[in-house]
């Protein structure tokens, strides 16, 4: 019984960290774009959308100059090549203790990152930002 308990703790022990290497694995970026849709509607809006260590910030204005929003990454999944920039990678994020999420992709059109998150009760919102440059740190 000792044997098959050692056993179990360890494949736990190798699971989490075999999680915790996956996400460290994905590079620190910055995405930078002139235009973004939010309720179907187009807005010409620059922004800057940072991934250090994590963290995921997102600054409107131009150059970064407006308010950065700060989230903080829980967990990582998808698969991204970053010497193709090809794939799907979602963060689930939190900000202020409600859970949002942002995903890059790359489809037809180019890159494409989303954010959702919650604005209030019953509101949430959908953001999907075309990608001009994506940046490695």
């Amino acid at each position: 019984m000792k044997t098959i308990y050692s056993s179990l703790v360890c494949l736990c022990l190798l699971f989490n960290i075999s999680m915790l290497s996956a996400q460290s694995d994905i590079q620190d970026f910055t995405i930078t774009s002139q235009e973004l849709s939010v309720h179907d509607k187009t807005l010409t809006t620059p922004s800057t959308i940072t991934k250090t260590g994590d963290l995921l910030s997102w600054t409107q204005g131009a150059s970064g100059t407006g308010t950065p929003i700060t989230f903080q990454i829980l967990e990582t999944s998808g698969d991204w090549d970053s010497s193709t920039n090809q794939g799907e990678l979602t963060y689930s994020l939190s900000l202020g203790g409600s859970l949002c999420e942002f995903k890059l992709l790359s489809n037809q059109q180019g890159l494409i990152a989303k954010l959702s998150f919650m604005e209030s009760s019953n509101d949430q919102s959908f953001y999907q930002i075309t990608v001009d440059t994506l940046t490695y740190l």
